[in-house]
């Protein structure tokens, strides 16, 4: 209801109000002089006529006072309505008012609905996004205990990504949709959503030529990493039993056949460029550089 309606509808109940007391006061005046006048009456007439005082006096009353009463019930019937009609225009404000509040909160909720999806919308982990995240890694056993932690990355390092392109274990590709920076998550992963189930035919026999140590290291040692050329590439390894011409090496990950625990932390989430595609991989910091 408008305001200049709610100052009209108060007009109208102060001039309703007007035309029901002004006939009250009246009435009201208008049944006193009645009720003298048939007292002097009864004085009179009472006396000279020889009719019983407590007989007249009783129809006298009875007549008046039902005149009386359906005047005063005319009037709290009027004044009633007049209550029931500012009762309605009251009630009638409070429900325009709780009707515009209503439709300003869902204008104000959908303008910020909008507002976030447009704004986070770049922001999400989807297909063709670079992603960069802290982690650190622990193992966990058949009883489900927890290890020390047994790797983890630098705040100053995150590990990048191209998400979609299966350059991080699947397991973890999966836990990532839809995040976005920011985000923390908790995540343990079975063997065959990580690193996979140890494979034994992975564990074999090779010439020593065919070995790869690192710079820093001259000879091959037992547990130590190292690189295996084959006819389809390079490929890490892990040196079981060194020998003089040849080399016993295991082609399993390292965390193949285990159960692992991450915490990671989203840095950063972008669009990959069309080269980033185009390759299957991210450029620049954190990514190759070629």
């Amino acid at each position: 209801m408008s305001m200049e309606t709610k100052h009209l509808s108060s007009k109208g109940s102060r001039s309703q109000l007007k035309r029901i007391v002004g006939p009250a006061l009246i009435t009201l005046g208008v049944v006193m002089v009645i009720f003298a006048f048939a007292d002097l009456a009864t004085g009179y007439f009472g006396k000279d006529l020889v009719i019983n005082e407590f007989i007249y006096d009783s129809f006298v009353w009875i007549v008046l006072g039902s005149f009386g009463i359906a005047e005063v019930g005319k009037v709290f019937a009027k004044i009633a309505e007049a209550a029931q009609t500012h009762v309605v225009d009251e009630t009638q404000d409070w429900f325009d008012a709780v009707t515009v509040k209503r439709n300003m909160g869902e204008v104000e909720s959908e303008t910020q609905s909008k507002s976030e999806s447009s704004a986070t919308s770049e922001d999400i982990i989807t297909l063709n996004k670079v992603v960069a995240f802290d982690y650190r890694l622990c193992e966990v056993d058949v009883e489900g205990k927890r290890s020390e932690w047994i790797e983890q990355s630098k705040r100053s390092e995150p590990l990048y990504y191209l998400h979609g392109f299966h350059n991080v274990i699947i397991g973890l590709e999966k836990a990532l949709e839809g995040k976005k920076a920011g985000d923390k998550i908790e995540i343990t992963l079975q063997p065959e959503e990580a690193y996979g189930k140890r494979d034994p035919e992975g564990v074999r026999r090779v010439p020593l030529k065919n070995l790869e140590l690192p710079k820093e290291v001259k000879n091959p040692k037992a547990g130590g990493l190292a690189r295996v050329r084959s006819e389809k590439g390079w490929h890490h390894v892990i040196i079981l039993k060194p020998g003089k011409f040849n080399v016993d090496v295991d082609f399993n990950h390292p965390l193949a056949g285990r159960i692992l625990h991450y915490e990671i932390e989203v840095q950063l989430v972008r669009e990959a460029t069309s080269e980033e595609i185009q390759h299957g991989h991210v450029h620049g910091p954190g990514g190759n550089d070629h």
